[in-house]
Order: C-alpha cells, then sequence, then structure tokens
C-alpha cells in the first residue's frame, strides 16, 4: 500500500473552512459563476529518492528540470472580494539525474502528478479597479503522484497518493466585465510520499519528498 505523510497546517485549513462559512454568507443576487483555463511553469525542488525495492535500497540524489502545470477551473466571486474555486491541474518535471545508490546514473524519466483542489482568494482594492492584487490558500487532493524512471536497471513506473496544502499570491486583469487573466505565483507542499511499483519496475517502492514551486497565468470568463 502507497502512503503520503503531510501535516496540513492548521492555519491553512482554518483559512479554507472559514472562507467557505463567510462567503456563504455574503451570497447575493450579483455574484458571479466563473470557469478557466491555467498554464505555466513549476520547479521541483526534490533532491532524493528513497530505494525499498527488488535488488536496489538506499538514497539516490536527484535533480528535477523545470518543467510544465496545465488545468482547469471553476469558481464563484463573493462580494466582489472573494472567490471560492475548485481545479483540477497537472503537473510535471523531467529529472535531469538520478544517481543511483549503485553509482550508476539515469538521465530519463518524470515526476509528475495529478490534483484536485479547493482554493479560497481575497481580492485588494475595489471591485471596479482592472487591477487587483490577491492572496489565496488550499487543499489538494493529490489523486496521483507518478514517478517514471526510464533506464536500466530500473526502467519502469512508481505511484502514490495523498494530500497537500497550497499559497497562493499574485494581480487579476480584468479588462472587460466577463474576462480576466490571473498572473500567480504558487506553493504546494504534499510532504513525503510513498510510491508503489507499477508495470516493469523493479518492485518494492520509492519515497520522496513533492513540492512544487508554479508560476502561472489564468484566464478566465464569468457568466
Amino acid at each position: 500500500m502507497h502512503e503520503c505523510r503531510v501535516h496540513i497546517p492548521k492555519f491553512a485549513r482554518a483559512a479554507v473552512m472559514a472562507s467557505i462559512w463567510l462567503v456563504s454568507g455574503l451570497a447575493a443576487a450579483d455574484d458571479r459563476w466563473y470557469v478557466g483555463a491555467t498554464a505555466g511553469f513549476t520547479s521541483n525542488p526534490v533532491s532524493a529518492l528513497e530505494f525499498d525495492s527488488d535488488g536496489l535500497e538506499g538514497r539516490a540524489s536527484a535533480d528535477a528540470d523545470t518543467g510544465y502545470t496545465m488545468g482547469a477551473v471553476v469558481g464563484r466571486e463573493f462580494d466582489g472580494r472573494w472567490r471560492l474555486e475548485g481545479e483540477f491541474r497537472y503537473r510535471t518535471n523531467e529529472f535531469a539525474s538520478v544517481d543511483l545508490p549503485g553509482g550508476s546514473r539515469i538521465d530519463d524519466g518524470d515526476f509528475s502528478s495529478g490534483a484536485l483542489g479547493l482554493n479560497a482568494y481575497w481580492l485588494f482594492r475595489d471591485p471596479s479597479a482592472a487591477w487587483r492584487p490577491f492572496v489565496g490558500v488550499g487543499m489538494a487532493w493529490m489523486e496521483e503522484i507518478d514517478l517514471d524512471l526510464a533506464e536500466s536497471p530500473v526502467d519502469g513506473s512508481y505511484s502514490g497518493d495523498g494530500t497537500a496544502w497550497q499559497l497562493m499570491g499574485g494581480v487579476s486583469w480584468m479588462p472587460v466585465e466577463r474576462w480576466s487573466f490571473d498572473f500567480e505565483v504558487r506553493y504546494l507542499d504534499a510532504g513525503s510520499v510513498t510510491m508503489d511499483a507499477e508495470r516493469g519496475a523493479l518492485g518494492g517502492r520509492i519515497a520522496a519528498d513533492y513540492s512544487v514551486f508554479e508560476v502561472t497565468a489564468d484566464i478566465s470568463w464569468r457568466f
């Protein structure tokens, strides 16, 4: 069985729950739903993989390249200042190198994930302003965290799941009434994830920390 050990900070859980309660009390006829799409770049600071597999045990050093993220969002604005938003986001980073405990090196592989998130945002400045800074906090269910190593002696896939917390900040630009563009910086942390062997792998499991820094652009339409 795979497992994920992550401590979601109390402030993250409290902020999301408080936001849900608050915005439910602010619902008004002029509040609007929106849908959108997002894309951007990710940085995964993973530096080590812990192998506990058939024929290979110990710590491997790892280095990941800059990757990309894309996804979709649906949400609602409340009182012109709050947003409550659900999202799906896919992320992937290719490995530059993985130095195995036995001394060999793998140069072909990736560290990826798919996640469903629930986020709460607060927008500064007057609701009629075109440019508005924002901050946000959220939680995510990492429905799959997948690690692929495509060279011998591993040459296989490992996967796990779990939960994560995330913090966001950026600026929103609304040039016309129904359309907006958000430019965001985000940090997501899923803690230590244990991934079990899938097809073609050595067997056993691999443990690693999973966190990402992201810079994204989002386009949304209100209705």
